[in-house]
């Protein structure tokens, strides 16, 4: 399922995500300063992914042993246990969002030829990881119970998205939606709505009020998710 939401995202892109501009304050910037850009914000995608990964991993196994309908005790500990793992998620990002924002990205490593499409595949490989690990979350524990532990992963994880944004204009939209879309119907409706409102500012409405499903910046292409992503 990720690999095809993946796919569906870089289609998406390639049909109409481009770098922003200007990059780095600088009005019509120099070809090579533009891939230089977009390749180490590729790496560092790439870097958050494999922490994520990491991360992810872990909270994922202790919640399989946890039991099918724990109590409040129950669900209360099995949270504590994730906790540590939370906050480092959100730390990740933190850091993320520093690095992609950074007006002058120091990197040796490239990614060769990743460009806005390419970057948003790799958004949205990142926004499927976390998503469906929040989902298993919320949905093993209640929202209620873990609620101080996902909406800070959340909020640090729009604003990477924003970040990026800046760099990849039109990224946010579509991996915002994707990110709606994947926690819908869990509670999270007003902090999603929040968060990305106050990132997408008056597109919110078409991108999430029904853009999603066959509107907005992601209709138009006959794909379902997946009718919810471009």
């Amino acid at each position: 399922m990720k690999s095809i939401i993946t796919t569906v995202l870089l289609i998406s892109a390639s049909m109409g995500l481009t770098a922003a501009f200007p990059l780095n304050g600088r009005t019509n910037p120099p070809q090579a300063l533009i891939s230089r850009q977009l390749d180490e914000t590729a790496v560092a995608v790439d870097k958050v992914m494999i922490r994520v990964g990491s991360l992810t991993a872990s909270i994922n196994k202790t919640l399989s042993s946890a039991p099918k309908s724990p109590s409040s005790s129950e669900a209360a500990a099995v949270a504590k246990a994730i906790e540590p793992q939370m906050q480092e998620l959100q730390l990740v990002l933190a850091d993320a969002t520093k690095t992609v924002k950074a007006k002058n990205m120091v990197n040796t490593m490239t990614v060769e030829g990743c460009g806005g499409s390419c970057i948003t595949g790799k958004a949205g490989a990142l926004v499927s990881e976390i998503s469906y690990t929040v989902k298993g979350v919320i949905n093993t524990l209640g929202l209620d119970c873990v609620s101080y532990l996902v909406n800070p992963v959340l909020s640090e994880l729009t604003g990477l998205l924003g970040g990026l944004d800046k760099i990849v204009s039109g990224l946010l939209g579509t991996a915002g939606c994707l990110l709606n879309s994947l926690l819908g119907g869990l509670g999270l409706d007003g902090l999603l709505s929040n968060l990305l409102g106050s990132l997408l500012g008056g597109l919110l409405g078409g991108l999430l009020g029904g853009g999603c499903g066959g509107g907005g910046i992601l209709g138009g292409l006959g794909i379902g998710l997946l009718d919810t992503v471009e």
